[in-house]
């Protein structure tokens, strides 16, 4: 039984692999830098997301990732850049680089531009080609993006139409997230080029200062403080490991942030330690919402991977929380038989771990977690603790939701049932146990990310009930599947970390597999949406 059917019952875990660390001998070294950085983007991401007929494809799910630079006091310094995939499943998508003149919301319309396909997954892997597209506005104001192209993979070319135009819709984006970079020096250890990432929280803001000394060789360090604008002089960061020679690096560094014209100066003083020869360090190398992105929230399942990270003698089957002693007294354990994580100093609730060396499943060390009742919203450090041996900490953004549906395989087909508890998929995906959906069919699909409900909920208590918060102007949650808006009949939080959505599937929705996805503006008015690609089969 894969590492998926395993907890079929709960929560869903996918395990991919990343390359272990070397451990090096262990050397400090004091340093004194002087960078200036010459450019900041405002990342806006998932600026659109919906599922949209693309002729002769069929229905797909479109998005665009888009970033702009910006000037010290925040005004645009030149086009909107990144990329607008097609998505046609959790495996098969492909995607355009695009450099939009003068961005959304700004010039003259129409604008027209040229887009190049730059890869893609699944059967579009190594995908070539070009697209023509044209940004216009509506008669409300909106902007409008219309296109066609043709893309090239595994030797086929096909040619393909945006059509109906497609409404780009507004960001999915938490707080001010930007992005300096520029160059200096670090002395002793030489040139460098430095990226730092800003992300705003409620009361000031958290960042991630990355020094670049070769392409193989960077450190990170992650700083947080209060107060709107810049760090403040001195603010101290901590190194929270690298790649190359720093990686799984410690040491600290004070830093001071100041305008330079239209630049920024970056000066201070620290240390870095690299890693120390002997026992290798739990690492951890991706944190992600389960099924979702490498971003997390509060009360949301979340999945760690990494090397070191739980015992080398894990059972084979891996270790659950199912007869944790906790559940006796009503609540959720934090430490299963030695391990431990902590996700911004607070405790979470382990659920399940394997090791890559017992389970041929698991193909990196893998801990899957529930994260604690926690308001904050910014960068966050996620730390495992391996039997009283601490990771480096790892730094993932926190929003205040970060939906995803469990998924029963790698394609994408969602984690669904009928009424009566029987399985949703197309009858060859478990032979004898699934069934399509049918139109006119209420569903109940599962979920997780969307934050928490109505109903107030107890740190670490093992019982956790409520329907999701759910508003009309604007409608959210909203559901789609395939072009057509299904109704949620309910919305509710029936365990802890787990949704339910009760979705009754639209009237004409086409036989088949019909791309799904749910928007959700929660907290604050924070929009989200689960990820492309995900799949429910209708006859």
């Amino acid at each position: 039984m894969n590492i998926m059917l395993k907890q079929l019952s709960f929560v869903f875990v996918l395990a991919v692999v990343w390359p272990a660390f070397t451990a090096i001998a262990q050397q400090a070294t004091n340093i004194n830098f002087n960078l200036t950085l010459t450019t900041q983007t405002r990342p806006q991401r998932s600026i659109t997301l919906s599922n949209r007929s693309v002729a002769p494809f069929g229905v797909v799910t479109v998005r665009a990732d888009l970033t702009y630079p910006r000037d010290n006091a925040g005004g645009r310094l030149g086009n909107d850049q990144g990329t607008i995939s097609f998505v046609f499943n959790r495996l098969d998508s492909f995607d355009v680089s695009v450099n939009i003149p003068d961005g959304p919301g700004s010039g003259a319309f129409p604008r027209n531009f040229t887009g190049n396909i730059s890869g893609g997954g699944g059967a579009y892997k190594g995908a070539t080609g070009t697209m023509s597209l044209t940004l216009n506005a509506d008669s409300f104001g909106n902007n409008i993006l219309s296109g066609n192209g043709s893309v090239t993979a595994s030797g086929k070319t096909t040619s393909f139409t945006l059509s109906p135009p497609l409404p780009l819709t507004g960001a999915s984006a938490s707080g001010d997230n930007n992005v300096f970079t520029g160059s200096g020096t670090v002395t002793p250890i030489g040139n460098a080029t430095v990226t730092f990432n800003l992300v705003g929280n409620q009361g000031g803001a958290d960042g991630v200062v990355t020094l670049a000394f070769n392409p193989t060789d960077s450190v990170w360090f992650y700083l947080s403080f209060n107060g709107d604008g810049p760090p403040p002089p001195n603010t101290p960061a901590i190194a929270v490991g690298g790649t190359g020679a720093y990686a799984g690096a410690v040491g600290a560094i004070t830093i001071t942030f100041a305008p330079a014209g239209q630049s920024f100066a970056v000066t201070g003083s620290g240390s870095i330690t690299q890693r120390g020869a002997g026992a290798p360090a739990p690492t951890i190398t991706q944190v992600s919402t389960a099924y979702g992105l490498d971003e997390t929230a509060q009360n949301a399942f979340i999945v760690i991977k990494g090397t070191n990270l739980v015992p080398s003698d894990t059972p084979k089957d891996g270790v659950i929380w199912s007869n944790a002693p906790e559940f006796a007294s009503g609540r959720m354990p934090t430490v299963l038989q030695g391990i431990s994580v902590k996700v911004n100093d607070l405790p979470a609730y382990v659920y399940f771990f394997c090791s890559a060396v017992t389970d041929p499943a698991c193909a990196s060390d893998q801990l899957n977690v529930l994260t604690p009742l926690d308001t904050k919203t910014g960068l966050v450090r996620v730390v495992v603790n391996n039997n009283g041996v601490e990771s480096i900490p790892f730094v993932v953004p926190m929003n205040p939701s970060e939906p995803s549906f469990l998924i029963f395989n790698t394609q994408g087909y969602v984690a669904a049932v009928h009424s009566d508890g029987s399985l949703i998929g197309p009858t060859s995906l478990y032979p004898g146990y699934t069934t399509p959906a049918k139109v006119g069919e209420t569903i109940l699909a599962f979920a997780v990310g969307f934050g928490l409900p109505t109903t107030p909920l107890v740190q670490g208590s093992s019982t956790q009930f409520g329907p999701l918060p759910r508003s009309q102007s604007p409608p959210s949650p909203q559901c789609f599947i395939g072009t057509m808006q299904a109704n949620i009949a309910a919305a509710t939080l029936i365990s802890p970390g787990l949704y339910q959505f009760n979705l009754v599937v639209p009237q004409n929705t086409p036989p088949g597999d019909d791309l799904i996805f749910c928007s959700y503006n929660g907290l604050g008015g924070f929009g989200s949406f689960t990820p492309a690609g995900n799949l429910l089969t209708v006859q």
